[in-house]
């Protein structure tokens, strides 16, 4: 039976760096739709929100493959307004970004990655701090926190898929270097190429959100 998704961004759709690997993970009778909660918006309107603290740094992708970085409250006012263009159209709603958001309010079944990462991460013990690869240097500690909270050690390291992605090598060494017993790789912009690539380099456990998100799509379409 043909399903509908949607798939939302915290940037600009298309997600031409993302929705392919999403889309050959997945059933011919599985349609993709995107949205973005930047669409429509040109630079200077999106400065006008640009983060207001580090707990509010989003870190997102336009159109034209350049990075963007956006304050999260706004951000979360538009995915809201975008998940309800997208309910009632859809048989799913997946969420192409981990940061924590507050409740959203959907009619359909919604993917909050966040949740999924963390319920993941939180249900395995491992022998040692785990190692965070995130976006911005503004986002280490207040990620790594809220990996704390849930009584995770946690050791940080930022890194942007966007414009750093040939510093990774690097970035996987040193929290190798650091002992970590597993490495989570927080962001949606690193591919399923860079989770095979810190496996090799790390020979530790490698979580990808990207490929948490993939399984539990597959879990649920098919």
């Amino acid at each position: 039976m043909k399903k509908r998704i949607a798939l939302l961004t915290i940037g600009q759709s298309p997600r031409v760096d993302i929705t392919p690997e999403i889309r050959a993970s997945l059933s011919e009778h599985v349609e993709i739709v995107e949205g973005g909660a930047l669409d429509d918006l040109d630079r200077e309107e999106i400065e006008a929100h640009v983060p207001k603290t580090p707990q509010s740094t989003l870190v997102s992708r336009m159109k034209d493959g350049s990075e963007v970085r956006i304050d999260k409250s706004y951000v979360h006012e538009r995915l809201q307004q975008l998940v309800h263009n997208f309910e009632d159209q859809v048989d799913l709603i997946g969420l192409l970004c981990s940061a924590r958001f507050p409740v959203f309010s959907c009619q359909c079944p919604l993917i909050v990655p966040y949740q999924l990462l963390h319920g993941f991460v939180s249900a395995i013990r491992f022998p040692g701090p785990i190692g965070l690869v995130v976006p911005a240097l503004d986002q280490v500690d207040p990620i790594t926190k809220e990996f704390q909270e849930r009584g995770m050690s946690s050791i940080g390291a930022a890194l942007s898929p966007y414009v750093q992605a040939d510093h990774f090598t690097a970035a996987i060494r040193q929290l190798t270097d650091q002992g970590v017993a597993a490495i989570v790789l927080d962001c949606f912009g690193y591919t399923l190429a860079m989770k095979r690539a810190a496996e090799s380099i790390s020979k530790k456990p490698v979580i990808c959100v990207r490929s948490l998100f993939i399984n539990a799509l597959k879990e649920l379409v098919g």
